[in-house]
């Protein structure tokens, strides 16, 4: 680290902006030498003091004033007075000297006329003692060797012992620890003050609250007693009220959606016996079947004369073929008119079966469609009643009813697919015992909740009989028609094979006719002959017609009558569907009733133990709770009231006051405890850290400042004397009877055990027994020896030298320019000299001139620069 830049206005006779820029060496390695010259009275010394002002200097002896108004710029004849006066360092902190997250640092300071004083970081506002802490660790500050005035160097060896010792705090680089022990302490000191002043207090308050504390219970159980008897009845009162109401809602609801569902049902009913009575009125299709039969009575007839005409020409076939012998082609046309008898009988047949088949197939159909009805039924059966039994709250006598419930809907699910019948008894015997099982668990129940359920259950089980009856009707028509199906099928595939072999054997036989055919009196004959036939196939054909006509209607017919019983069976369910309704609706109405009653007579009672109806209806209870026992608290809770009696409040307020402000001063007097013993060990921990690291720096300062002085002065003998603290303390513990306090004894203890530092110096050939029997310029020589000694030992990052050579000859001069050469590589150096070995050794030169309007000016020479020019 090292000084950049110094920016100075406004401060004594800188009343312009003055800028002095301090570079590094030619020599990377020097931080430099920077010289200020110019005549006495030029203002000089004035940059030495702004360095110093900045760094925090509050003495005005020291900077060479009366006052603060004394440091800005007080005018003159040719230039007014100005306001303000400011001063920057400008620190060069790439190498982290000073532990921030900053390359540069500057540190300012202005100060106003009207008293105003303002301490700046990087243009930020901050405190004296924050910049004094960052100088600390950094090792120099306002009050350190890092500036040295005009006559400090002879005023140093005059300083006491202990004044000596201060300067050797911040030498060895123990200040910034002392400040932060400093501040440690007065915490200290003023966290005991306020420990001993509320235990003080404590003392006083602790009997009265005792006092209080005894009547405070009593009417503190009294209020708890009380709150006790407002929750229990709150809670008591809102499940009691939720309870019947929820009851009352229930039935109410259920009511509602009964009467809905009888609505539905009469909606239903009333449309089946429109229905029924449009079937009914229905006789178009008798009238059809009349008229129908009367086409196929005469077709018959018409077939009987063509039957007739046939056999006519049959016989006369058969007696020409007879006349003329061929007996063989007789028997063929006999047997061929016979084949053909049966071919149409076994067609006849076989349509009449398929006419039985396809009508087993309609019953059938229906009888499934009327089966799936019942079953929805039995379903739906089954449903209401494990919505019946369903229970509201997991008791064990619910859970066991629950169970039973799903036994019994097992049991029905494997009723429905059972078609054994022996079996169906079976199941239905133990369905019919479970639910009397339940009836008994319901029975045994609350009544107020589960009264309804057996009678439902009764109901269920006696339309459940019922429905199950019909499904077993239907069961038995469905297997009879499915047995005589499968019989007609089996008749149906037999007289399609006889068909086959009768029409085979007429191929056959016409095959023969053909070969045995002869004479023109028998074609004709023939021609004849199957003229007749093709007008019987017609005849037939239209039979046939009429016959499937009249087979339609009748299935027509049949359909609607089994569409009407089909009506009338739902007609019927419906029906008894309504009635069981109704009788529902009246038990349902009657517990309504009750709750509703129930309900009234509860919100009177609450008006009068608690006055908000309102309220206990719209608050729901949080928590489940056995109301029994809950009214037996509240009328224990209520004796227990009666008993305590009446307490003035008042006393809880006055208690309330003083446990509070005593539990503040305990909570105080704890948090103080804490923070006492954790300053003392801070404190001790920065004391051991200011001994070891002061002892260190000692021993290298002394060692170095005998070496100094030995080379400025060409031999003798010099030493760094320490003065423990005891030693000057004796005097006053022999004569204290009494021991201090720990605090004082901190307060007075020095942390590195000294109590000042004195310096021995005899230069070569002198016997001196005190340093004021030196000269001047022995004085200043053994003062230059102790400072460069505690540059090279602790550096400061740099270092003003205020005419400090001022007293030395020329011989001496040259020694201290060359040792101040020697120790820039650690420290750099603003010289203000008169002196030209000292001026030599700089690498930059500025010159102070006074102008007639009493304003300082600033002239500047880099030495490089000049020395290239010479040449």
């Amino acid at each position: 680290m090292f000084l950049e830049k110094l920016e100075i206005q406004g401060f004594k006779s800188f009343a312009n902006k003055n800028v002095l820029y301090f570079p590094k060496g030619a020599d990377s390695d020097k931080k430099g030498v920077a010289a200020i010259v110019g005549p006495n009275g030029s203002g000089k010394s004035n940059i030495a003091d702004a360095i110093r002002w900045t760094l925090g200097e509050q003495s005005m002896k020291t900077l060479r004033a009366k006052n603060n108004e004394d440091v800005i710029f007080s005018g003159s004849s040719k230039k007014g007075r100005l306001g303000i006066a400011e001063v920057s360092l400008y620190l060069n902190n790439e190498d982290k000297q000073i532990p921030i997250d900053y390359s540069e640092l500057i540190i300012s300071r202005r100060l106003y006329r009207n008293g105003e004083n303002e301490y700046l970081i990087n243009n930020n506002k901050t405190k004296l003692s924050d910049i004094q802490i960052l100088l600390a660790k950094a090792n120099f500050g306002q009050k350190t060797y890092s500036v040295i005035g005009q006559g400090m160097v002879e005023e140093f060896l005059k300083t006491t012992p202990s004044e000596k010792k201060n300067f050797f705090d911040e030498a060895t680089g123990v200040k910034q620890y002392q400040i932060k022990r400093e501040r440690s302490l007065n915490k200290l000191i003023t966290s005991q003050e306020n420990l001993n002043q509320a235990q003080m207090l404590l003392k006083e308050i602790e009997p009265r609250l005792k006092s209080l504390t005894k009547q405070v219970n009593k009417l503190k159980q009294k209020k708890e007693i009380k709150k006790e008897l407002q929750e229990k009845q709150d809670i008591y009162y809102q499940t009691r009220w939720h309870q019947l109401n929820n009851e009352f809602q229930k039935y109410n609801q259920k009511y509602l959606n009964l009467d809905k569902k009888k609505g539905n049902l009469v909606e239903k009913i009333n449309k089946l016996n429109q229905d029924l009575n449009k079937m009914e009125y229905d006789n178009s299709a008798s009238q059809e079947i009349v008229l129908k039969n009367q086409d196929l009575k005469k077709g018959q007839e018409q077939r009987e004369a063509v039957v007739k005409k046939l056999a006519t020409i049959d016989a006369e076939i058969e007696v020409n073929l007879d006349s003329k012998g061929k007996f063989n082609l007789s028997w063929l046309y006999s047997k061929e008119s016979e084949l053909k008898k049966q071919i149409k009988q076994t067609e006849q047949e076989i349509s009449a079966l398929n006419s039985n088949i396809k009508e087993k197939k309609d019953k059938l159909k229906n009888a499934e469609e009327e089966k799936e009805e019942i079953d929805k039924s039995i379903d739906k059966l089954n449903n209401d009643l494990l919505t019946l039994t369903e229970p509201q709250e997991q008791t064990p006598a619910t859970k066991q009813i629950k169970q039973k419930v799903e036994h019994i809907n097992e049991k029905l699910k494997k009723l429905k697919q059972e078609h054994d019948q022996q079996k169906r008894n079976t199941l239905i015997q133990t369905i019919e015992k479970t639910i009397k099982q339940i009836s008994q668990l319901v029975t045994n129940k609350n009544q107020s909740s589960f009264s309804h359920i057996a009678e439902k259950q009764e109901t269920i089980k006696k339309n459940l009989r019922e429905w199950q009856n019909k499904k077993e009707e239907i069961l038995k028509i469905t297997n009879k028609l499915t047995v005589e199906k499968d019989s007609l099928s089996q008749q149906l595939q037999w007289q399609k094979d006889n068909l086959e072999k009768q029409t085979q054997e007429q191929e056959n036989i016409n095959e023969k006719i053909k070969k045995n055919q002869g004479g023109k009196e028998q074609e004709q004959t023939l021609k004849q002959k199957n003229k007749v036939e093709k007008e019987l196939n017609k005849i037939d054909e239209d039979i046939k017609k009429l016959k499937n006509e009249i087979e339609k209607i009748h299935q027509e017919k049949e359909e609607k009558n089994q569409k009407l019983f089909s009506f009338q069976r739902q007609i019927q369910g419906v029906q008894q569907e309504i009635n069981n309704i109704n009788n529902e609706l009246n038990q349902v109405k009657t517990s309504a009733t009750k709750y509703e009653t129930l309900l009234q007579e509860l919100e009177s009672e609450i008006r009068e133990e608690l006055g908000k109806v309102k309220e206990i209806k719209e608050k729901k209870p949080q928590q489940s709770i056995n109301v029994d026992e809950v009214k037996k608290r509240i009328d224990k809770i209520k004796n227990q009231l009666d008993l305590i009696g009446g307490i003035d409040p008042e006393v809880e307020n006055e208690y309330e006051t003083t446990k509070q402000k005593y539990d503040f001063l305990q909570s105080q007097t704890t948090d103080l405890s804490k923070g006492i013993k954790n300053l003392n060990d801070i404190i001790k921990n920065l004391d051991n850290t200011i001994k070891k690291k002061f002892e260190k720096e000692f021993k290298i300062i002394s060692q170095k400042f005998e070496e100094y002085f030995k080379s400025l002065f060409g031999g003798g003998y010099a030493k760094i004397i320490k003065i423990p603290q005891q030693q000057l303390d004796a005097e006053e513990e022999e004569s204290s009877n009494t021991e201090e306090s720990y605090i004082k004894k901190l307060t007075k203890y020095n942390s590195t055990g000294l109590a000042g530092i004195d310096i021995q110096a005899t230069p070569p050939g002198k016997k001196i027994t005190s340093l004021s029997m030196l000269s001047r310029g022995e004085k200043a020589l053994t003062s230059i020896a102790l400072i460069c000694a505690i540059i090279k030992a602790n550096p400061a990052p740099f270092v003003v030298l205020d005419e400090v050579d001022a007293t030395l000859d020329e011989a001496n001069s040259k020694k201290f320019a060359q040792i101040l050469e020697e120790i820039s590589h650690k420290t750099q150096f603003i010289i203000i000299t008169h002196d030209r070995s000292s001026m030599h050794k700089a690498n930059i030169l500025y010159g102070t001139t006074m102008s007639e309007n009493g304003i300082t000016k600033l002239l500047s020479l880099k030495m490089e620069e000049a020395e290239k020019v010479t040449k």
